[in-house]
């Protein structure tokens, strides 16, 4: 689906103010892309793409964004590629020089008193820009209020314009999104009230089918749920860097799958309870890679170990060293077979 508008801003700073600013444009039917919530794969290019295929470019500025190396990157691609740019300028503190030579010729809407009338000044100046009128104006029906609500949901590579009623649960969860006989049903946002959010497919209350999973620490799945659980294939993201391509059973790492640890790291095969169990493979960033048996993620059984600088052992293993019987050829040539303890070839 085409993107509307692209937001950019500083997200130390203004991370709160962009949220809001989207939640109001997808409340008027506006298809809005904005990080980190949209990022799919590569974060950059992902940018990039995104900016290229907006119709909109709004910026959020203040000090902070003006002067913000990844900010006025992203003004420079918008520029470039020839965009509608529109400026909600949130403080009057002096920016940048580059910001300011950049945007000083397209139209600003100025936060002052209001934020909530500077952005609803800000969705009706994209609405125009666009052709639109709102979508979510209130309409009577039979003596009845209604109200239209559309939200744009990320999930799986894709981005789906949804027409949404709202629903607060007893429990203090949220659910925007497409109903089944009152219960969430279709796609939809559902949010509970420790901060995780669940953008997806629901089926009776449940989240069932592809979806998206952002969690409150700052941890990302998505892919595949089973009646409310993380359960099928699916790619999980941790807020340290680390990531896990595979399956998944009851919201834990279950069956083939690769593992991506944010040092470079990678390690792959069959996991039971987000270890290594069996058959598997450990790359090192360095070069080294060991493949054979795993126990509750460490090397332990029969291996092969294959060095970076072209020495190879095998034999069996614990803890990750050469423990029993194996073999040890150096890349000169020279080789020891026999027993070993803790690594160490046993001499007499």
């Amino acid at each position: 689906m085409a993107i509307d508008v692209f937001v950019s801003y500083h997200s130390d700073s203004s991370r709160a103010i962009a949220d809001r600013v989207v939640q109001e444009m997808e409340r008027s039917g506006v298809i809005c892309w904005y990080a980190p919530r949209n990022v799919q794969e590569k974060y950059v290019l992902d940018i990039m793409d995104a900016i290229q295929g907006c119709s909109i470019f709004v910026v959020l500025l203040n000090k902070e964004a003006s002067e913000s190396e990844f900010v006025l990157d992203e003004i420079a691609e918008a520029k470039q590629s020839k965009k509608k740019i529109i400026v909600l300028q949130l403080t009057d503190e002096q920016f940048s020089k580059e910001s300011s030579l950049y945007l000083k010729r397209h139209h600003w809407v100025k936060v002052g008193k209001s934020l909530d009338e500077a952005i609803g000044e800000l969705v009706d100046r994209a609405l125009l820009n666009l052709g639109r009128e709102k979508e979510n104006k209130d309409q009577t029906q039979g003596g009845t209020d209604t109200k239209s609500e559309y939200i744009t949901l990320t999930f799986c590579g894709q981005i789906h314009r949804v027409k949404a009623e709202s629903i607060q649960l007893e429990n203090g969860d949220v659910y925007v999104g497409e109903t089944v006989d009152g219960k969430p049903g279709g796609k939809g946002r559902y949010t509970w009230v420790d901060g995780n959010v669940y953008e997806g497919q629901m089926v009776d209350g449940k989240c069932h089918g592809k979806g998206r999973l952002s969690y409150a620490n700052g941890d990302i799945y998505e892919g595949d749920h089973t009646n409310g659980a993380v359960q099928g294939r699916g790619k999980y993201r941790f807020a340290n860097g680390n990531v896990h391509e595979g399956n998944f059973g009851q919201g834990k790492i279950q069956g083939i799958g690769k593992f991506y640890f944010s040092d470079g790291n990678t390690c792959e095969g069959v996991f039971i309870d987000g270890n290594l169990n069996g058959k598997g493979k450990f790359t090192w960033a360095n070069g080294d890679i060991y493949e054979g048996s795993f126990s509750r993620g460490k090397i332990q059984g029969q291996g092969k170990f294959f060095y970076a600088n072209g020495n190879f052992c095998e034999g069996a293993f614990e803890d990750g060293k050469l423990n029993g019987i194996g073999k040890f050829t150096w890349v000169n040539g020279d080789v020891y077979e026999g027993d070993f303890v803790q690594g160490k070839p046993v001499t007499s």
